[in-house]
């Protein structure tokens, strides 16, 4: 093995305010007043085409990408007014006010680094993620740090994990992801050749996948 990549959201960071909510704070300062109701349903009908249109979304993920936004602007209501609220919205989750390191994060990546394996963040997230990773001190223990928004592809699409692997330069065979979405981190870094371990901190019913339920469990899944 010589290359780890991390997920950020879910994985190294968690959120103290869940996403629906994120989102309406995204919406007021934009001077609009969305029904708390209105924004889980959108988020709940929005993420079950993750696994309704799962096939879409390995096959042409900008066309699944479309489907998710349409589905975002039906259900709240903004119609076309989504977009600007959607961009505030990705830059309020990397905000230090709506997240903090889990606990199991730090000792693992500090075993990892020490292990002498190169180590990467992976991220569907704004560019603001950066400055995240800086203000909770952890952003000088990765060698790279690949955020979706500067590179222009998310995962699951290939052309982001090949992009991580140069950053680092690794092979697939030699690399392992660890996300804690089925869909974009353990899909996405499988079909790109990477080992992938999903972590499940909760306990899902996914069964016959190589699983984590903490961190705290990576290095000894890597023999470290």
């Amino acid at each position: 093995m010589r290359a780890v990549f991390l997920d950020s959201g879910g994985v190294i960071t968690r959120l103290l305010v869940p996403k629906p909510d994120v989102f309406i704070q995204a919406c007021h300062q934009s001077g609009i007043e969305l029904l708390k109701e209105s924004a889980w349903t959108a988020f709940r009908t929005a993420d079950a085409l993750l696994d309704a249109q799962q096939e879409l979304l390995l096959s042409d993920y900008p066309r699944f990408r479309t489907e998710y936004m349409d589905t975002l602007r039906r259900d709240t209501g903004l119609g076309e007014r989504l977009d600007d609220v959607y961009e505030d919205y990705l830059t309020l989750l990397q905000s230090p006010h709506v997240r903090d390191l889990y606990d199991d994060a730090l000792p693992a990546i500090t075993v990892v680094k020490d292990a002498g394996l190169k180590l990467g963040v992976l991220s569907n997230a704004s560019r603001e993620l950066i400055s995240l990773l800086l203000q909770l001190g952890v952003a000088p223990y990765f060698d790279a740090i690949i955020v979706s928004q500067l590179v222009g592809y998310e995962k699951p699409q290939r052309e982001i994990f090949t992009h991580a692997l140069e950053a680092l330069d690794a092979s697939p065979e030699e690399s392992v992801h660890v996300g804690d979405s089925y869909h974009h981190d353990y899909l996405g870094a499988s079909r790109s050749g990477l080992m992938a371990y999903l972590l499940d901190r909760s306990g899902s019913s996914r069964v016959g996948i190589p699983k984590l339920r903490s961190l705290r469990d990576l290095p000894s899944a890597l023999n470290l």
